[in-house]
C-alpha cells in the first residue's frame, strides 16, 4: 500500500520527488511480517527524461 509520509491516502498526480511511504504486510510459514519504508514518488535523479522528452 502507498500512502504520503503521515500515512494518508498520497496525491493523485504527485510531483516528482514527493516523499511517501510504502507499506507492506506479508506471510512467511505462520510468521506475519509488517514492515514500512520511506520513498519519493517518480523520477528524481539528475539526467532522467520524462516520456516523450526530447
Amino acid at each position: 500500500m502507498l500512502t504520503d509520509p503521515d500515512l494518508a491516502d498520497p496525491p493523485a498526480q504527485p510531483e516528482p520527488g514527493a516523499p511517501a511511504r510504502v507499506l507492506v504486510a506479508a506471510r512467511v510459514g505462520t510468521t506475519r511480517l509488517i514492515d514500512n519504508l520511506p520513498l519519493a514518488l517518480g523520477p528524481t535523479g539528475p539526467g532522467h527524461q520524462t516520456a516523450g522528452a526530447s
